[in-house]
């Protein structure tokens, strides 16, 4: 992490510890004052019923040129970039867009550094991404290419203008999608200039501007220089944030016809040039990058991730216990090293540890001891979250619930840990008591509902449920098959079944490069579209 944003804590024997100090960059709120309550009654009923005819006019402007200069070009004619005439059918569909944004109040794009050429930089990689509104980046660059979802290219009147831009489309039933993404993107970056920008939001997710998040990967696969492009939007009332939680997209979209007028600044930074060891390792560049534009805006740098928006979700869904202190559990699973290279390694640490204790109820002060870290308020709003207001919590329970952050896409494999903790062997097995800790955490299910789940799952009169026994009951079960059925066990079959079809790598003109295992709606450079509604964009 960056040394924006944390602070400095002294441990017990004198020992530096960095704890980071951040707010939770999923979520936006909007602070009206008077003034902007008079504005936006006023402009509602005067200004952007007018402002909304005028984008629908323009839009259905860019359209039909979009559509010619995309009609009857075969599979080998998609290839290759436009040019000739379909290309300067490109000069109305870029104004058509330009003023749609125009008219819904970005009258100036203030612009900073120097655009390099497509030899020099052929890949931008765009951050922090926070609103729909980011697709002015791809219009000021004259609609350059991006990479968006498949079903991008089938949404009314916008497909037609996402497929003008010659796409690179993922489809994320596809068991090769990665691959062919950067294969894609590379054959064009190495093209000597002869493709459009490729555009990339690498955080693949909507936040809030306050950090940036964790990039992923696919934008620095190919190994080539790229430009690092930053965009800030310096209005005093911020109505374009579009994340996880707040404002949903007509709300943003209204609010920001209601402004006068709306700022957007996009920096161009320098080129960046990779060492051999970050095109050896594309994390290493990934982070580099980030490092690079983080400074840039003065903000810090964290690890939080598409996926920790979807633990979130979960947790506020389900109510539960670990949602009021998420990201101050993820701040803990950093400050103890427990992250995507390491975490089953980091995980049978304290699994290890939990079995060892003799006392499992422990204070605030042994929570943080048995962690090797001082008293600090991440160590405290963690164990508020797990004390239900007691004066101590299980510390079995602690690495349940540590194990659901460390897994919250493959929730399989989080509680297939959780059953570890309570037994060594290699089909676990827990008790009654042991197995509503587990769900607790991992649901919200506890007291009588824990127990007819017990008593479901096991297998004749045994004391005890296994692992399997669990995980088959669950997949029928109408609650917890919801996530169950989404980790890597059950995914693994939609993927076999996605490897027997036929690899779509054209369609309508447009060049497919699946994304493996992605979900819904990831934005540019993963399983993104700039311009449909899916947060992450």
């Amino acid at each position: 992490m960056s040394s924006e944003g944390v602070e400095q804590r002294k441990h017990g024997h004198g020992t530096a510890v960095v704890t980071p100090v951040m707010c939770n960059p999923f979520v936006h709120r909007l602070h009206y004052s008077c003034l902007d309550k008079i504005k936006i009654a006023v402009f509602s009923v005067l200004v952007a019923p007018i402002r909304l005819i005028l984008i629908g006019f323009f839009l259905l402007l860019a359209w039909p040129f979009a559509y010619i200069a995309c009609a009857c070009r075969s599979a080998e004619d998609w290839k290759e970039p436009m040019t000739g005439w379909r290309r300067w059918m490109g000069v109305v569909v870029t104004w058509s867009c330009r003023a749609v944004f125009a008219v819904g109040g970005f009258f100036w794009i203030c612009t900073k550094g120097r655009l390099a050429s497509t030899k020099e930089a052929p890949i931008l990689v765009v951050a922090p991404h926070s609103t729909f509104m980011d697709a002015l980046v791809t219009v000021s660059l004259d609609m350059s290419t991006i990479v968006a979802k498949w079903g991008a290219k089938d949404v009314p009147i916008f497909g037609t203008l996402i497929k003008y831009t010659q796409p690179v489309l993922v489809d994320r039933e596809d068991p090769n999608s990665r691959m062919n993404t950067i294969k894609e993107i590379k054959r064009r970056a190495q093209a000597a200039g002869k493709w459009p920008h490729v555009i990339i939001f690498p955080e693949g997710t909507c936040t809030n501007r306050s950090c940036l998040i964790s990039y992923k990967q696919g934008a620095f696969a190919p190994g080539v220089p790229i430009q690092p492009v930053v965009v800030r939007y310096p209005n005093r009332f911020d109505s374009v944030t579009w994340t996880w939680h707040g404002p949903d997209a007509y709300k943003v979209l209204w609010l920001s016809l209601c402004q006068v007028y709306n700022k957007i600044e996009i920096e161009y930074l320098p080129v960046y040039y990779p060492s051999d060891e970050e095109k050896a390792d594309t994390k290493l560049f990934a982070r580099n990058v980030r490092a690079v534009m983080a400074k840039a805006l003065n903000v810090p740098v964290t690890e939080y991730s598409f996926d920790d928006c979807r633990l979130l979700t979960k947790a506020q869904k389900y109510e539960l216990p670990i949602q009021s202190a998420l990201f101050e559990f993820q701040n803990l699973r950093e400050l103890i090293g427990i992250n995507a290279d390491n975490v089953r390694e980091g995980l049978k640490k304290y699994i290890t540890l939990a079995r060892s204790l003799t006392n499992e109820e422990v204070s605030v002060e042994e929570f943080a001891n048995h962690l090797r870290l001082p008293v600090s308020p991440i160590i405290t709003e963690v164990f508020k979250a797990l004390s239900k207001k007691k004066s101590k919590i299980n510390f079995r329970e602690f690495v349940i619930a540590l194990a659901m952050v460390a897994y919250p896409i493959k929730q399989e494999d989080g509680i297939q840990r959780a059953f570890q903790i309570f037994s060594d062997d290699k089909d676990p097995r827990v008790t009654e008591a042991e197995l509503e800790l587990i769900l607790y955490q991992n649901f919200g299910v506890k007291g009588s509902d824990a127990a007819d789940i017990f008593t479901a799952a096991k297998q004749g009169n045994q004391s005890s449920v296994s692992f399997e026994e669990f995980l088959s009951y669950a997949h029928g079960h109408p609650l917890l098959a919801k996530f169950i059925s989404s980790s890597a066990a059950s995914s693994s079959a939609s993927h076999e079944e996605a490897a027997r079809k036929s690899p779509r790598k054209e369609e309508n003109g447009c060049v497919c490069a699946p994304v493996e295992g992605l979900p819904h709606g990831e934005s540019a450079g993963s399983d993104a579209d700039l311009i449909v509604k899916d947060k992450d964009a």
